[in-house]
Parts: C-alpha cells; sequence; structure tokens
C-alpha cells in the first residue's frame, strides 16, 4: 500500500483513478484478514484524502467535517458506490449525514463483508459484442425526441459548439488526427434508432476537413460571423453521421479558426475534455495508451437493481403531488410557439481571488461551492419568477469508478435530479444554500429514478397542464476546463455555445485558470434580450457580492439600474405627471385608435380600445 501511494501523482483536482485508490486503502483498512486495522492504512488514507482537499496530512484530523473542507456530494456518491461495491455496503446518506474520516471507518466497519474473491471485482473483461444494438439512457432518448421538429423548445440537437483562436495549423495532421479521435472512442461512431437503441459503427464516416478561407475578403468579420451562425445551430443526422465535426476559417497566414461541434448524445461535458485532450496529443503524433473498457461495458455493469429503483420511485411519487414547476419567467411569446430553439450566450469570469473568497466561505459553514453559486442562481431568478419556489434541473456527471479507465471514456454519463428551491423567505445565501443542500443531499440518494421519469409522471398526472422544468443549473466544478495542453496546441477557446431542447436557459458553471466562468445559454426567442442581460447582470452582482461579503447578510437589492433610476423618478414630487386622469387619458386613446390593440391573453386573445370603450 505504502508503494502505491508513493507511484500515485496526486493532483489537488483528483479523477477516478485517485478516488479508486481511496476506497481500496479503505478496502484494505476495513477487510484486512490478519491484523485488523493497520495504523499505517489509517495514515495513508489521512494523507490521500487531504492531497485531496489540498491539505496536509497534520491539518486534517478524524473529526473534521469533509465537506466544509471541500469534498462535493458527488465525489461522496463515488466513495460510497465503489466502497459498497467493494463489500462495504454503506449509503451515500450516511456519508454525507456524517462527513467526517471517523464516521466513515466506523459506518464501513459495521456494514463490511468479508470478500473471499481473489480477483479484483474493479476489472473485467467485456462481454459485449461490437456492432450489437444496446439500449440507450433516458436522458439520452430525451434528447433524441426533443431534437425531433414540430416539438416544442425542440428541433434542436443537444450539442456543444466551440472556436479555438490558432495560430496557423497542419490542415493534414488535423485531419488524421480527427480520424484517429473518432476510431479511439466508440461513442462517437454511434447510430441512434427511434427503438431506443444505438449500435456502433465499425468505420470512420466523417467527412474529412472542411476548410473556410476568408483571407482578402471585403468584410471578413461578416463572413466569419455567418460561418458561426451556420455552425453553431448545426444538428447531426444520427444515424449516418459520426458525432462530432471539425473545420477550419483560415482568416490570414497567422489566424486560424477551429470550429469543433460535437453531439452530446455521445459526450457529456468530462467527455468533451477528454477528446480536446486527446486531439491535442494525437495532433502532436503522441501514441495513446488503449481505454481497456467501453461505454457498453460499463453500464452493463452497473445497472441498478430493480429494488433500489423501486425505492427511489416511490420517493419521488410520495412527493410528486407538492413539486412547483420551473421558474415562471418574462417571456416575449408562449413556449409552445417555438418549435426550433436557437440559443445564445452570455459570460463572465470571476477572478482567481474572488471565487477563492467565496469558496472559502462557503467551507467555512459547510456548503459546497455549486451549492453556493446554484442558491445565488435561484434568488436572482427569483426577482423576475412569478412564482418563488420552483425547481432546477440538475444535470449530475456520476461515474462509477468500477475501472481505472473510467475517466477516459467517451460517452454520455449524464443523468438528471430535479432540485427545488423556496427563495420567498429566504433572505441571505447562508439560509437558501443551507436549504438547497439539504434538499440537494437527501434527493440525489435517490437519483435513480431521474427528473426524465419525475416529469414524465408528472404529465401523465396532469396532461392538461404539465409542470415543465427549462431551467438548467449544471455544475462543472472539479477539472480546468481548457487544459494547458490543448491550449499549447489549439491556442485559447474563444467561443462556445450550448444547445440542449427543451430547455429555456441553461446556466454552466466551469473551472477557468483565472478563476470560474459564468455562462448563461438562453432562446432569444423567447427571453427578451434586453430582460436576459439585466438577470444576468443582476446574478454576476449577487456573486461578486457575496465573494466579498459573510454569507449571513441580506441578499443584496437585484433591480436593475434602470429600472430603479425610472421608479426613483416616476415616484418623485417633482415627476411630471402630463395632467389629467388616467381613465380620460384612456378614452382620448380610445377615440383616435379605435383598433389600436388594448389587451391581450392566450394565443390570440385580443380587445381593441374601441371596443372596451364600448363596454365601459
Amino acid at each position: 500500500m505504502r508503494n502505491i501511494c508513493k507511484q500515485q501523482p496526486f493532483r489537488y483536482k483528483y479523477t477516478i483513478a485517485n478516488i479508486m485508490l481511496v476506497c481500496l486503502i479503505f478496502k484494505d483498512l476495513l477487510l484486512e484478514r490478519a491484523v485488523g486495522m493497520s495504523e499505517v492504512c489509517v495514515e495513508l488514507v489521512g494523507k490521500l484524502v487531504g492531497e485531496m482537499l489540498g491539505l496536509s496530512k497534520e491539518e486534517l484530523s478524524p473529526s473534521d467535517n469533509l465537506i466544509s473542507l471541500g469534498l462535493g456530494s458527488l465525489d461522496i456518491m463515488r466513495i460510497a458506490g465503489l466502497l459498497t461495491k467493494n463489500g462495504c455496503n454503506v449509503t451515500f446518506s450516511e456519508l454525507v449525514s456524517n462527513p467526517c474520516m471517523a464516521s466513515w471507518v466506523n459506518f464501513a466497519r459495521e456494514r463490511s463483508a468479508r470478500s473471499s474473491s481473489n480477483g479484483s471485482p474493479l476489472l473485467g473483461s467485456a462481454n459485449y459484442s461490437k456492432g450489437d444494438p444496446f439500449p440507450i439512457t433516458s436522458v439520452q432518448h430525451a434528447y433524441m425526441v426533443g431534437r425531433r421538429d414540430g416539438q416544442e423548445l425542440g428541433g434542436t440537437a443537444c450539442h456543444a459548439y466551440m472556436e479555438f483562436e490558432c495560430g496557423s495549423l497542419d490542415a493534414a495532421k488535423l485531419e488524421r488526427a480527427v480520424e484517429l479521435l473518432i476510431l479511439r472512442h466508440p461513442m462517437l461512431r454511434a447510430r441512434f434508432s427511434d427503438d431506443g437503441t444505438a449500435r456502433i459503427e465499425d468505420k470512420v464516416t466523417w467527412k474529412g476537413l472542411t476548410t473556410y478561407r476568408v483571407e482578402g475578403a471585403g468584410n471578413p468579420d461578416s463572413r466569419i460571423e455567418g460561418i458561426r451562425q451556420e455552425l453553431s445551430h448545426l444538428r447531426f443526422d444520427i444515424e449516418q453521421d459520426d458525432l462530432i465535426d471539425v473545420r477550419l476559417t483560415v482568416v490570414s497566414p497567422k489566424r486560424t479558426i477551429m470550429h469543433i461541434n460535437v453531439d452530446l448524445l455521445a459526450a457529456d461535458v468530462l467527455s468533451i475534455q477528454v477528446l480536446l485532450e486527446d486531439l491535442a496529443h494525437l495532433y502532436d503524433g503522441t501514441d495513446l495508451a488503449p481505454i481497456e473498457i467501453d461505454f457498453m461495458e460499463y453500464a452493463r455493469r452497473t445497472g441498478i437493481g430493480e429494488d433500489a429503483r423501486n425505492e427511489d420511485r416511490e420517493y419521488w411519487l410520495n412527493r410528486i403531488d407538492n413539486m412547483p414547476g420551473g421558474p415562471s419567467l418574462p417571456l416575449k411569446a408562449p413556449m409552445e410557439s417555438v418549435k426550433r430553439s436557437q440559443f445564445t450566450r452570455m459570460e463572465y469570469l470571476i477572478d482567481s481571488k474572488s471565487w477563492k473568497n467565496f469558496t472559502e466561505k462557503g467551507r467555512q459553514i459547510g456548503v459546497t461551492q455549486s451549492m453556493g453559486i446554484a442558491a445565488v442562481y435561484a434568488k436572482a431568478l427569483s426577482r423576475w419568477s412569478e412564482d418563488k419556489k420552483f425547481l432546477l434541473n440538475l444535470p449530475l456527471f456520476n461515474r462509477k469508478p468500477i475501472h481505472p479507465d473510467v475517466d477516459k471514456i467517451v460517452s454520455d454519463f449524464t443523468s438528471l435530479i430535479l432540485l427545488e428551491a423556496d427563495c420567498a423567505n429566504a433572505i441571505s445565501l447562508l439560509e437558501l444554500a443551507s436549504q438547497m443542500q439539504g434538499r440537494f443531499q437527501q434527493d440525489v440518494a435517490h437519483s435513480s429514478f431521474g427528473a426524465v421519469e419525475v416529469l414524465r409522471e408528472l404529465s401523465h398526472r396532469c396532461p392538461n397542464d404539465p409542470k415543465k422544468a427549462p431551467v438548467v443549473f449544471a455544475s462543472n466544478i472539479g477539472t480546468q476546463f481548457i487544459s494547458n495542453k490543448v491550449e499549447d496546441v489549439f491556442g485559447p477557446l474563444s467561443k462556445m455555445l450550448a444547445e440542449t431542447p427543451q430547455v429555456l436557459l441553461d446556466h454552466q458553471i466551469y473551472d477557468h485558470k483565472n478563476g470560474l466562468l459564468l455562462a448563461w445559454d438562453y432562446v432569444s426567442e423567447l427571453l427578451d434580450d434586453k430582460i436576459a442581460k439585466q438577470m444576468f447582470e443582476a446574478y454576476c452582482t449577487a456573486v461578486r457580492f457575496y465573494c466579498e461579503n459573510d454569507w449571513s447578510e441580506p441578499f443584496p437589492d437585484l433591480l436593475p439600474p434602470s429600472q430603479r433610476a425610472a421608479r426613483a423618478e416616476a415616484n418623485s414630487e417633482g415627476a411630471d405627471l402630463g395632467g389629467g386622469t388616467l381613465h380620460g387619458r384612456f378614452f382620448a386613446r380610445a377615440q383616435a385608435e379605435p383598433d389600436a390593440p388594448a389587451l391581450r391573453w392566450g394565443a390570440d386573445g385580443e380587445a381593441t380600445y374601441g371596443e372596451l370603450a364600448g363596454r365601459a
């Protein structure tokens, strides 16, 4: 065990392999046959968890609250899952309710079961036959349905579009690197069918590198924007196409833009990081080690038991009648009127110092980074939402560490959970974040019956007025989204957009080398650009406020400055009210413009000034 720890390259942002090592040490610690609990193992576990949290083993005691020190809920889920898989029957709820090393060891000792197996349950060979169809996940099925034309908030592929500002690239080398990348990751060659299955194509069918040239164009920026608009809303043919596309725009001998599109049926956020990293190495000519497990084998070995799924289903069905819908935000048109949604992005970077302050303030009260940001997001939305109690849709990217190569797999590991936020009486971030984190910790333990299934059940119960959850919060904290290697080879990420069917607003947060990146992707046909900008600015203001102030302080005023100034002017004693009476102005307008619309309701209800004046 001592040798394992010496050889393992510890990093502050840990990986599946690191979590596996924690759990293997736990297993030795708990199941050691000859001498019981080894003080050496205890010391090594403390050292490893300390490395994960960026602390020395002297700074970490058995009674320390690991959540307060920065361990996230999803990390605890992974540890619980692997401990259980290795004979230590503990649950996420037990670990998260008692988040310290001493309690975890006691729980595991009480529930441990010795294994007589000589082999490791972490390793095994796949029995999947290449080319056979395999079932897709409920999230992938929802993506497939939503991408069809005619769906409410549909007609859109779930995909990520990225642009990199390169110097000059060797097009032939890049084309070969993309082909090798598609061969390396089978899910990029997946073909999806309406019967709820997918299969892997043997050969690369990507059409090769398309290169646009705008050197010497009269208005190159306009040409680039046209290319961007076409590619950023691309929809793959999922029955025929490989699910990645790479193109180049040559602007000058020293400037090339690389456009990358990835369909998220085949890749989640971590998978995109893997793809970019692998592409950079393949472009440089690096021989990458084979990946010893694929997604089909992973899915086969991590299926949820029927009893556990039924328990989770019962948990959600007991709550479902009292669940709210998503936030009721001011829209330009009814959601059902948008049949092919297109997204617009806004971004803001929280600098490293401010983000460190925010993180430390959360740790002091035992609130994770993600839940602190989610609570600010919810409060900002509530300023514009008619309902102050609503649901957020949270993607979970929980890769169960059953094999050392799990974090090298490219696929969509996403599951979804609905998180309730009650902002009506929440005065401070401390109050709201604690409330939401408590709710999340209870709900995530029952995540095998996910948001897709819960929303289906809501639709069945209320077919005429189904509740929806089209507002998303996606935390991608854990590793820097664009690695130094990718930047060294392809330059900085200059543009990004994510589109998801049946989503109105998608908030993503990413680790950035200079802090934390906040990104909102919203459907511009529904959310007015001006209102969306005001909401985003108010939200960023609130995040900055809690970077510098105690979380027990009341939420800052989120009213946009322009509205505050307009209200102040209208309510001032010196305001010019124009004279006359309110009803007098109405009848004057009715006489001057009797056919002008005065009231609108529903999809097409309307009454004119003349009609209302006549009825009055």
